[in-house]
């Protein structure tokens, strides 16, 4: 007696709509939003949110300006995520070094970034140290070198190379990202000049306390 023969068919391959049909689903899904009423951002990023926590409220006695909260990693709030105005490329701090003490901040520093496509845009540290530069003033193409010139003592017109950065600059805009205090096997420290031999500048006035981001171990 001979066995009945079994018919094999196919397995339904689903079509390339289909598939993205459900990516489409799969991602509002895990994004927590009914696509009928989404009208603003579809998701919230739980990390960014719990850097911008950790930088805490603005220091007593002062409100935000471009002087407030140096050593923060700038653009994480002056972003299209957070929304800070300006909306920011690239800003940080610079400092120096004492040899006794923290680091404080400095002015009237060069800090000259050139990009991948070798546009050059230079920006001069406020009282506070800062500097910074908007997204319409300045774009760049990933990745950046940048180099820090400071005043020659011998003639203010005239700017000397003090400190070109080894690596370049990936991605993040925010110095303060990367560069924090203390220096740890997680950070090279903060971005500072060698002010002249001799010469050591005095901290400044009437600014906020360098407010740095959290490192990993903290």
């Amino acid at each position: 007696m001979s066995r009945p023969i079994k018919l094999l068919t196919a397995a339904r391959t689903p079509s390339r709509r289909g598939f993205a049909q459900r990516a489409r689903a799969k991602a509002l899904c895990l994004c927590g939003i009914v696509l009928a009423v989404t009208t603003g951002p579809a998701c919230n990023d739980s990390l960014l949110d719990s850097k911008i926590e950790a930088l805490g409220p603005e220091q007593k006695g002062f409100r935000a300006s471009s002087v407030h909260r140096p050593g923060s990693p700038c653009v994480l709030c002056h972003s299209a995520y957070y929304g800070a105005e300006p909306r920011l490329s690239v800003g940080g701090t610079v400092f120096v070094i004492p040899d006794e003490g923290d680091p404080f901040p400095i002015s009237d520093v060069t800090i000259r970034l050139v990009d991948s496509e070798g546009v050059q845009h230079d920006m001069v540290s406020n009282r506070c140290g800062n500097f910074f530069v908007t997204k319409k003033e300045f774009n760049p193409v990933y990745p950046m070198r940048t180099e820090l010139l400071a005043p020659d003592p011998n003639d203010p017109e005239k700017l000397l190379s003090n400190r070109p950065m080894a690596s370049r600059i990936s991605r993040d805009g925010s110095c303060g990202t990367c560069h924090k205090h203390p220096r740890s096997p997680f950070s090279p420290g903060v971005v500072f000049v060698v002010p002249p031999q001799g010469s050591q500048p005095e901290p400044p006035d009437r600014c906020p306390d360098p407010n740095y981001a959290e490192q990993p171990f903290d």
